[in-house]
C-alpha cells in the first residue's frame, strides 16, 4: 500500500503526463491544420532570445497571455526534468508565437517537484525571475 505522500505524488505525475500528452495530441492536430512550418531548435534559450520571444504579451503572475484568451493551458513542469526542458526549447517558442501571442491561448505555469531538492530552488529562481 502506499503512504499518503507517494500515491499524491504518483496522482501529479500522472496528471502532468497525460496533461502533456493532451498538450502533444493538440499541438499535433493544430500544426497539421497550418501551411507554414517552423523550424525548431536544440540550443539552450538566451536571456535576449527569451526576452524577445515574450515582448509585448501581457503576463499576470504566472499566466502568460491575454485574460480573455478562450484557451488555457496549464503547464506542469518540473525544473530538473530533461523532457520539461526539451519541450521549452523545441516547442514552446512556436507556442507562445502562434497561440498565446495571437490570443487564442493563455498559458499557467505551475511547477511542481517531483525529481528532487533542487527542483524547489529551481522553482523559487523561475518565479523569482517571473515577477
Amino acid at each position: 500500500m502506499l503512504g499518503g505522500v507517494n500515491r499524491n505524488r504518483l496522482i501529479l505525475v500522472g496528471g502532468a503526463v497525460g496533461a502533456a500528452g493532451l498538450l502533444a495530441v493538440v499541438l499535433i492536430l493544430v500544426a497539421g491544420k497550418s501551411s507554414s512550418a517552423t523550424p525548431t531548435t536544440t540550443a539552450t534559450p538566451t536571456p535576449t532570445s527569451v526576452s524577445s520571444l515574450l515582448a509585448g504579451i501581457p503576463q499576470l503572475g504566472n499566466t502568460l497571455g491575454k485574460a480573455s484568451a478562450p484557451v488555457t493551458l496549464i503547464v506542469y513542469e518540473d525544473p530538473q526534468c530533461p523532457f520539461c526542458r526539451n519541450w521549452n526549447v523545441q516547442t514552446l517558442p512556436t507556442v507562445i508565437d502562434q497561440f498565446v501571442r495571437t490570443g487564442k491561448i493563455k498559458l499557467v505555469y505551475r511547477g511542481v517537484v517531483i525529481i528532487g531538492p533542487d527542483s524547489l530552488r529551481g522553482l523559487r529562481a523561475i518565479y523569482a525571475v517571473g515577477k
